[in-house]
């Protein structure tokens, strides 16, 4: 169970990780003219016209070299995942946005706080129910019931053609197994002191 719990949540948090990772504006490789128009006036390409589209348009050599100076650096999606594995959020830094970082960065802490508080307190409730288990079910109790009902000193001397509801045998140790079966079985009901 604890097993699927942390795959779970493991997988869990790579999907929404895929999920909330969509590229930032920027990342197409495909650009249209008006792509280009963009690139020149967010780079103030234009505010040599004071934002006069018109006048830059007229001022043929100024629209040339603005040709030869508005080659755009590409952001690299590969460097964005790879910088998003390493720390949450970095990949869309990386790509310019300056929110979706520190959310993904909070989401990915609040999910290994929670992930932590959970298994501690999974753990506890596994101690509890040992102790509950130590205090009020005894392997004496159940040998008598299995000796005074089959004649058997022990479960793994039923033969199961002859003991049909006799399907479970204890391991030797007090594992979680051992707790597990004490608990959930109800051929090991007589073992607790209620019974």
């Amino acid at each position: 169970m604890r097993q699927y719990s942390r795959w779970s949540c493991a997988c869990s948090l790579i999907a929404v990780s895929l999920l909330l990772h969509a590229p930032a504006r920027g990342a197409n490789l495909v650009r249209s003219p008006f792509d280009d128009a963009g690139v020149q006036v967010r780079y103030g390409l234009v505010t040599a016209s004071e934002g006069d589209l018109a006048q830059l348009a007229e001022n043929e050599a100024f629209s040339s070299d603005a040709d030869e100076r508005a080659e755009v650096k590409t952001k690299s999606p590969a460097k964005a995942f790879f910088l998003s594995l390493l720390v949450p959020g970095a990949g869309q830094w990386y790509y310019g946005s300056r929110i979706k970082p520190f959310i993904f960065l909070g989401v990915e802490a609040a999910s290994w706080g929670l992930h932590a508080k959970w298994h501690a307190d999974g753990s506890e409730m596994t101690d509890e129910f040992e102790l509950f288990n130590r205090t009020h079910w005894s392997e004496d109790r159940y040998s008598n019931f299995l000796n005074w009902t089959y004649g058997l000193a022990d479960d793994d001397d039923a033969d199961p053609l002859e003991y049909p509801e006799i399907t479970h045998h204890l391991p030797d140790t007090r594992t979680q197994q051992y707790y597990e079966m004490t608990g959930k079985y109800d051929q090991f009901s007589w073992g607790w002191d209620d019974a």
